[in-house]
């Protein structure tokens, strides 16, 4: 990690197929992951308890009452990271009628995604599709991205 805590966030987007996930195998399987990415859910005996919401949740929530397993999402807050916001944590979004689930890991202090996979694999589980990537709220303006859209509004502006 560079420069100040919370100033790069590492992110982490797994598509997983494979049979239904319970609630509870969600929990152990982002425990795991936690550990894997070098972070902790609990500190001096105090823990973090990961949140569950079963859908659909008060009329909201896609179809899971169509599945035998309901769907359910489940937020695991990271210590070094928490703030009750998206940054710093672990989560897990259930899809049952779609055959599959999303793994998504935030963490402030960088990570090999590759552990994650491997472990996922190594669980039996398919790997559809995933995504590795940072954000940092220390650029400065004018980033690549703003340069990008800089050249992009120069290119129309000269009649491309």
């Amino acid at each position: 990690m560079k420069g100040t805590l919370g100033q790069e966030l590492w992110g982490l987007r797994v598509a997983v197929r494979g049979p239904a996930l319970s609630p509870e195998g969600a929990v152990q399987l982002v425990r795991q992951v936690v550990n894997l990415i070098g972070m902790r859910y609990r500190d001096e005996g105090r823990e973090l308890e990961p949140r569950v919401w079963h859908y659909p949740w008060q009329g909201c929530g896609g179809c899971g009452e169509t599945t035998v397993q309901p769907a359910f999402t489940l937020c695991q807050p990271l210590f070094e990271s928490f703030s009750w916001l998206v940054p710093g944590m672990v989560g897990i979004d259930t899809w049952h009628e779609l055959q599959g689930w999303y793994l998504v890991v935030e963490s402030c202090r960088q990570f090999s995604p590759w552990r994650v996979l491997r472990h996922l694999r190594r669980l039996g589980w398919e790997v559809a599709d995933w995504q590795f990537g940072k954000v940092s709220l220390g650029r400065q303006p004018g980033n690549r991205r703003g340069r990008i859209g800089e050249l992009v509004r120069g290119l129309f502006q000269k009649g491309w």
